[in-house]
């Protein structure tokens, strides 16, 4: 596996781990709100950008920022600004 490859990986794995459990379990057993929520992603945007070398491609940039849009297209009307890309 190519040095790319496991800071791509490094850096999606936690993203993807951190939407999987806020999509798991019921809505009551994990709820805070929105402000919460907006301040939790902030934290977690500067952990990973003080742990990860990021990786400065344009191609992997806009793979993951249209990954990411995808993704998050199914959860309109939102009340949060998705960034993917620093």
């Amino acid at each position: 596996m190519s040095r790319r490859t496991k800071k791509l990986r490094a850096i999606l794995t936690p993203i993807l781990i951190f939407f999987f459990l806020l999509s798991s379990g019921s809505p009551s057993a994990f709820a805070l709100s929105t402000e919460e929520e907006r301040v939790a992603g902030e934290e977690f945007r500067a952990s990973v950008l003080r742990q990860l070398e990021m990786v400065e491609d344009g191609f992997a940039e806009d793979y993951i920022n249209d990954l990411g849009q995808y993704i998050t297209r199914a959860l309109r009307p939102s009340f949060f600004l998705f960034n993917f890309i620093s």
